[in-house]
């Protein structure tokens, strides 16, 4: 793995802070840093679950949109057949 070094200035504190919370979690400030902004493998499943997820859901629209006017279709066309049966009976 390829890295990259990476300086920043923080606020007082701010060091003391990472380190403690690196040293209570046995990493290294490196570590916690990676971990606070790279997915986990889990994130980067829910990603790809999420994106599954939204693609179904837009083609059960779909498929539910071209259902609705199908059974619009067949429901005008027994409106017009039962108007057509009331006109010859009357």
């Amino acid at each position: 793995m390829k890295t990259e070094r990476i300086e920043f200035m923080a606020p007082p504190g701010l060091k003391s802070k990472l380190q403690e919370e690196a040293s209570k979690s046995k990493i290294s400030v490196g570590e916690l840093i990676r971990q606070r902004f790279e997915p986990s493998d889990e994130e980067k499943d829910l990603i790809k679950l999420t994106a599954q997820l939204r693609k179904a859901t837009a083609e059960a629209s779909e498929e539910l949109a071209c259902a609705i006017a199908e059974i619009d279709t067949v429901v005008n066309a027994l409106q017009e057949r039962r108007k057509d049966a009331e006109r010859r009976v009357a």
